[in-house]
C-alpha cells in the first residue's frame, strides 16, 4: 500500500479545499471499522493529541507519510486511500 500510496500521489498537498474534508472521511473509515471490530484505537499508532487534532481541527496538520500510515494501520482498501490522501488535498500524478 505505501508504495502505491507513495507513487501515486504528489508530495505536497496542492488541493486546498477538497470536497470532503480530511476529518470526515476519516471518521466515516474509522467508525465502521471500529464498530466492526475489524481495528482498534491503538492499531492507529496515533498519539492522542493527534486524534484529538484530526476529530477537531477544521484543517488538521498532517504530512504525507501520517497519512499514508493513517491508511495503513487502518487496512483500507486502496479505494479508500485514494479518498483518504484526496481528501488531505494530495493529487494523483
Amino acid at each position: 500500500m505505501r508504495e502505491y500510496l507513495s507513487s501515486t500521489y504528489s508530495l505536497e498537498p496542492t488541493n486546498e479545499n477538497p470536497n470532503t474534508p480530511l476529518r470526515i472521511v476519516f471518521f466515516r473509515y474509522y467508525d465502521r471499522k471500529i464498530a466492526s471490530g475489524e481495528i482498534t484505537f491503538s492499531n492507529l499508532k496515533m498519539d492522542k493529541d493527534a486524534f484529538i487534532c484530526l476529530s477537531t481541527a477544521q484543517d488538521p496538520e498532517m504530512s504525507r507519510e501520517d497519512i499514508m500510515d493513517l491508511c495503513i494501520n487502518m487496512k483500507l482498501t486502496k479505494e479508500e486511500a485514494d479518498e483518504m490522501m484526496i481528501s488531505a488535498g494530495y493529487e494523483k500524478v
